[in-house]
């Protein structure tokens, strides 16, 4: 495929986004995953497993070191949930990455651009209220998730999820996650289920404290969590990466539609 015709999808993959303007919307678009809202866990449960990374930033190994945080599909402003049960648990990793910068598109704007740093988390698809370690888990992304900086959205949004409803102020971007496929150390290999679907997780204002507990299931545990309080909301986004050419400057833009 030519530079023009990768040029000209891309183009095509933005228009449509912009017609989208909903959950459905993205849906249609090619993104058809929920909104989550994440919370702060304790205890911080313990892992330390060697596992390896690949996305669209390149692969390596990475530490997977301890659960810090859990995710619930979230209604956002009655636009509706796509996949209730698909939950994510959010492993710390120490991923130390070079800066870059990208071009996300997103129901809060189509240009923001992110600076982005190392990778924090990998996700997981994880139940919540599981019966027994061998229940299914859904098929989904995993997630590779850096430090990110970006532009305030500064917008209210109702939100709904399991825990009850709650209007919050979104603030500027902490996170973009990229979809990842992930290999264990017995070889067993996670696909990336579709490339398309980032996810950019923003700051919400003011947390709210819940101390629930829950029992959740992934692929490296299974066992009771307290939720503390909500920090973010992560909304179904696409990605446009600026490659830069020379030392302080960004050079074109790659479009990774694919």
């Amino acid at each position: 495929m030519t530079k023009l015709s990768r040029s000209i999808l891309s183009l095509v993959g933005v228009m449509l986004l912009l017609a989208a303007g909903s959950t459905t919307g993205f849906a249609q678009a090619g993104l058809p995953i929920d909104h989550y809202k994440v919370y702060n866990v304790e205890p911080n449960h313990p892992l330390f497993l060697p596992v390896l990374l690949r996305d669209q930033f390149g692969q390596g190994p990475v530490m997977v070191m301890f659960l810090e945080r859990f995710a619930n599909p979230v209604d956002k402003n009655n636009e509706g949930m796509i996949d209730p049960i698909l939950h994510y648990a959010w492993w710390r990793i120490d991923n130390p990455q070079p800066p870059r910068a990208a071009l996300i598109g997103n129901q809060f704007g189509q240009d923001q651009e992110f600076h982005i740093g190392d990778g924090v988390y990998l996700l997981n698809p994880a139940i919540k209220h599981a019966q027994s370690p061998g229940e299914p888990l859904p098929v989904a992304n995993h997630y590779k998730c850096y430090q990110a900086v970006g532009p305030p959205v500064l917008r209210e949004v109702f939100l709904v999820d399991q825990f009850g409803p709650r209007t919050a102020m979104v603030l500027e971007p902490e996170l973009l996650c990229n979809p990842a496929e992930k290999v264990t150390p017995d070889g067993l290999v996670y696909p990336i289920v579709n490339p398309l679907a980032h996810l950019a997780c923003y700051r919400i204002q003011p947390p709210l404290f819940y101390g629930l507990g829950a029992l959740i299931h992934d692929q490296f545990f299974f066992g009771d969590i307290r939720f503390k309080d909500d920090c973010l909301l992560c909304v179904p986004s696409t990605k446009n990466i600026i490659v830069p050419t020379e030392p302080q400057t960004w050079g074109r833009v790659k479009a990774l539609y694919r």
